[in-house]
């Protein structure tokens, strides 16, 4: 089982969810003598301060002597200078007899340094590999909700990349040239829910023409996500509402010369579009901190994904309606289906694919 402390840290992990990428999701706990906690924190928002930083400060308002005191925390504190100071430092300076972590930071900046730092320090450090080995179902439900995404930025140096359609029963996943909403009212704020907790959306050429969505996050609360656009010709007209200057914008295309450069928060990357134009694109969106992907259509695109196994999640929703014909859904074998939940008429069938 997960120790309690560690349990609590990924509770208040998850509040940051959505707005700490391409930092992880971090929370942090302080327990004094009496197993009592003093102290919570968590990872907030990107360039914000870390977990521990806020789990100090609020143990502070209790008492100003943490050095009897140990500190848990989700994910090994931090070791280099980036947005904010590095953690370990703070967590030495306030003498804390111990320290526990959850997981190890894969970033090769930290990747056990900071737990180096605090042996040499005399520290008593406690680590729980149960959580990099991923022993229990337990342990890796917190791993999913918090961490994989920046594990997987590390290791494949690329956005975690989430699958999302809606598709008839009879399997399509709309009609040829023409806009048609298959989900429910229920599935919809649902989907604005994971708008919600991306970085960015992107579509390709047709659904950004056909459909015309806006791409945003209007029926839940939080930020909405950047809109990345597929434009291989430059045929997008920009009076589509993904060029209305709202939200920023990314733009992928082989044309050079195009309409949409006067507008002020759209961004244009020259790109071939070849067989290897995914990889290419998504270590530019790595570039440009985009943590966590949503890819919403059309179903050529979506299908490209998984074809050349560039997906970690997949949340595919499966409407009653029958349309007897239409554009296909992707295929998606169900050795990855992992669960599912029913809203309304509509059931939401989640997979997964083991990196």
């Amino acid at each position: 089982m997960v120790n309690k402390y560690l349990r609590r840290c990924f509770d208040l992990a998850r509040l940051g969810n959505g707005f700490t990428s391409p930092n992880p999701s971090v929370g942090s706990v302080i327990v004094d003598t009496a197993d009592f906690i003093v102290g919570e924190g968590f990872h907030q928002q990107y360039g914000m301060p870390h977990a521990e930083v806020n789990a100090v400060e609020s143990a502070l308002k209790l008492n100003n002597d943490l050095s009897k005191m140990a500190i848990f925390v989700s994910l090994e504190p931090c070791f280099h200078y980036g947005k904010t100071p590095p953690c370990v430092n703070l967590i030495l300076e306030k003498g804390f007899k111990q320290v526990s972590i959850a997981a190890i930071d894969p970033n090769p900046k930290v990747s056990g340094k900071s737990i180096k730092k605090f042996r040499s320090n005399k520290i008593n450090i406690r680590y729980d590999d149960n959580f990099d080995n991923k022993k229990n179902n337990d342990v890796e439900h917190y791993i999913d909700e918090t961490l994989t995404p920046f594990f997987i930025n590390i290791k494949y140096q690329r956005p975690f990349i989430i699958l999302k359609w809606a598709e008839s029963q009879d399997g399509y996943i709309g009609l040829e040239n023409e806009k048609l909403q298959i989900s429910n009212e229920f599935s919809k704020r649902l989907v604005h829910k994971w708008r919600s907790s991306v970085d960015a959306i992107m579509v390709g050429t047709n659904t950004a023409q056909i459909d015309n969505p806006e791409l945003s996050n209007r029926f839940y609360y939080g930020k909405s996500p950047i809109r990345v656009i597929l434009d291989k010709n430059g045929r997008l007209p920009d009076t589509l509402n993904i060029f209305d200057d709202s939200l920023d914008t990314i733009v992928f295309s082989e044309q050079t010369d195009l309409n949409i450069h006067s507008k002020k928060r759209v961004k244009h990357h020259k790109i071939t579009f070849d067989d290897i134009l995914l990889p290419n694109l998504l270590h530019i969106l790595h570039q440009e901190k985009i943590g966590i992907l949503m890819i919403e259509g059309g179903a050529q695109l979506l299908s490209s994904f998984i074809e050349k196994g560039l997906w970690d999640r997949a949340y595919v929703i499966k409407s009653p309606k029958i349309l007897r014909g239409g554009v296909a859904a992707p295929n998606l074998s169900e050795t990855f289906f992992t669960s599912e939940e029913k809203l309304g008429d509509n059931i939401v069938r989640y997979f997964k694919i083991e990196k």
